[in-house]
């Protein structure tokens, strides 16, 4: 039997042993509701401060600047819902084109309630060059608004400069929000210094659990709420919280924080390894945004001549986990929107995978990968 190998961390991260048993611990000892007065209540609202304590306290911000959400989707719908309807007059929007689609989809959904969105073109390599940027928001006349720029791309790993582009958002009068989802737990990370007024998080890529999310709010009236209710999380987003999903977010950050040094010299290590292995034993290899900094732990390379779908099954049949340059629409197999919009020829975008690895990867299992995509790809080749 073939052993099963995970190489698809950016996916989603497994839980931690750790921060599972925070979890556990919380579901039983802090379970009640955290907007209740009596002795329960009180023991839930207290995991959930302490959790947003820490939190805030490793992202360099306060506490009452951090709002839970269901996940990163919702706390990038909330952003863009909610500064929509605090700034009518100011409804102008500019994102990149490789930004996750919980991104695209929430500024394409404003375009069709008439705001002015500009879709940010980046180069071969999948970056956006602050000075270009600059020069594409004022030829565009955007002032006021907002401008969204990820800190780390999902597929490629390409790290973006975010703190330059909150400069050019403010001095172009904009607030600037990032999606920080791939960054977080693998870069060092600040918010205070970054210049972001909002940043948009995710627990379970970090080993973290599932259904919980962070954004970072600096000043509160930049948005109004779109989930109605209670008067939870400040009053911008109504529910009862998740605060043994709060607690596990806490716990999960902690540990990444910890390791982070080591993390960025272990994955870089692998991710080397696997390149050098793939270009010298496979003709037509492609590494994407091979000239950009990018996270250590992602690599997106694409495989000439080859289907992507039949590659990617190849491997799982032998017991490899990884992601697709492509992705699954309405049954037909689209290239990566992130690849397109860097100029990947579409029979390439269609043969690329992304390959994210942990802390927890180890050198045996990324040569046996190197090993599989080899033989895959030779018998795919032969079969044309």
């Amino acid at each position: 039997m073939k052993a099963k190998v995970y190489l698809d961390f950016n996916a989603t991260h497994p839980i931690l042993p750790q921060v599972l048993e925070a979890v556990v611990h919380a579901e039983q000892q802090a379970f009640g509701n955290p907007s209740s007065l009596h002795w329960a209540g009180r023991a839930a609202r207290k995991a959930l401060y302490e959790a947003r304590r820490k939190l805030a306290l490793g992202l360099g911000v306060s506490p009452d600047s951090i709002l839970f959400t269901g996940s990163a989707t919702e706390a990038n719908n909330l952003v863009f819902r909610g500064h929509y309807e605090a700034f009518p007059s100011a409804r102008t929007y500019a994102v990149s084109a490789v930004e996750h689609p919980s991104v695209l989809r929430a500024a394409e959904a404003l375009r069709n309630k008439r705001a002015r969105v500009l879709f940010l073109d980046v180069d071969r390599d999948g970056q956006v060059d602050p000075r270009k940027l600059r020069v594409v928001l004022e030829k565009a006349g955007l002032e006021g608004g907002l401008l969204s720029l990820m800190a780390a791309n999902n597929e490629t790993g390409v790290l973006f400069p975010v703190s330059e582009a909150a400069e050019i958002a403010h001095a172009h009068g904009m607030l600037f929000h990032t999606d920080a989802v791939q960054a977080l737990g693998k870069v060092p990370f600040d918010l205070e210094s970054m210049g972001a007024d909002f940043a948009s998080f995710s627990a379970h890529k970090i080993g973290g659990p599932k259904g919980v999310g962070l954004l970072y709010v600096k000043n509160k009236r930049s948005m109004e709420p779109f989930i109605l209710g209670g008067s939870q999380e400040f009053g911008l987003r109504a529910g009862t919280e998740n605060v043994a999903g709060a607690v596990g977010f806490a716990k999960a950050f902690e540990i990444a924080s910890e390791h982070l040094d080591a993390f960025e010299a272990h994955t870089r290590a692998l991710k080397e390894v696997a390149v050098c292995r793939l270009k010298e034993r496979i003709g037509g290899v492609i590494v994407h945004s091979e000239g950009a900094r990018t996270l250590p732990s992602t690599l997106s390379i694409g495989f000439e001549g080859v289907d992507g779908d039949a590659l990617l099954m190849g491997l799982d049949m032998e017991g490899y986990a990884l992601s697709s340059g492509s992705a699954c629409s309405s049954g037909k197999i689209e290239p990566s929107h992130v690849l397109l919009a860097m100029g990947v020829p579409r029979r390439v975008a269609q043969a690329s995978l992304r390959v994210s690895l942990s802390l927890s990867t180890t050198r045996k299992e990324v040569e046996g990968l190197c090993d599989a995509v080899e033989g895959v790809v030779a018998r795919l080749r032969a079969s044309r």
